[in-house]
């Protein structure tokens, strides 16, 4: 590379950097003065629909509303952005604490106020009072409670609603053991958490093969186990 053009990608990366810094700096000192809810409240008016997410070291984690709620009632009408900084997986002290605990607080109270405001406006792409989120974290316990299931089963929501997409994965390495008592305790939690239309579960281990997703599957409704 020449030196002329070694020149002008140091003082690129540099310009990157600084603007990078300024950033975080007016962003960091934009969280401590305005109120999240005023903010969001401004851009709904502005028509500017969004949802804040924040990264800890695993991924973009929408707050507030859950990144299932969101990919599956408000992706379609809201984009998704990062607040902050890209926050690393291991803490390090107590300032470091106290800032992803601002981003989060922030982050959630912000997109509370804009899910609120999508389903008032008629925005919300999943019936009322759906919560995939808390569904997901509840099917495992209500599983284990029964002590049928060996291991540890969990269930995966799949992003596909099309036409014979199913709508959960419950993992297991035992789809035997997955009998009616289990499949009913499935159904019942499902309907807890606002799921109450029809919708398919299949069994299975995580990398599951064609045969196992068409054989290992049963259908939940209004929380029943219906054919």
């Amino acid at each position: 590379m020449r030196p002329g053009r070694i020149a002008v990608t140091v003082l690129a990366l540099s310009m990157v950097a600084i603007l990078g810094l300024l950033a975080a700096e007016w962003l960091a000192a934009d969280i401590n003065r305005v109120d999240p809810a005023h903010l969001a409240e401004r851009d709904i008016a502005a028509s500017r629909y969004r949802v804040l997410c924040v990264s800890q070291g695993w991924g973009c984690q929408v707050q507030g509303i859950g990144p299932l709620n969101y990919a599956r009632c408000y992706s379609h009408a809201a984009t998704f952005e990062m607040l902050g900084p890209e926050f690393g997986d291991v803490i390090v002290g107590g300032d470091d604490m106290l800032n992803r605990s601002r981003h989060v607080e922030f982050a959630s109270r912000y997109n509370l106020t804009v899910a609120g405001a999508l389903d008032k406006l008629g925005k919300r792409g999943c019936p009322a009072g759906e919560d995939w989120d808390a569904l997901v974290e509840s099917v495992g316990r209500a599983v284990s409670q029964l002590d049928i299931v060996p291991g540890f089963p969990h269930v995966n929501v799949s992003h596909d609603a099309a036409p014979g997409g199913h709508y959960f994965w419950f993992t297991t390495d035992y789809p035997a053991y997955v009998n009616t008592a289990v499949r009913s305790a499935i159904c019942d939690n499902a309907a807890r958490h606002g799921v109450r239309h029809r919708v398919w579960v299949a069994v299975g281990p995580n990398s599951p093969g064609p045969s196992d997703r068409l054989r290992n599957r049963f259908q939940c409704e209004a929380g029943k186990l219906v054919d």
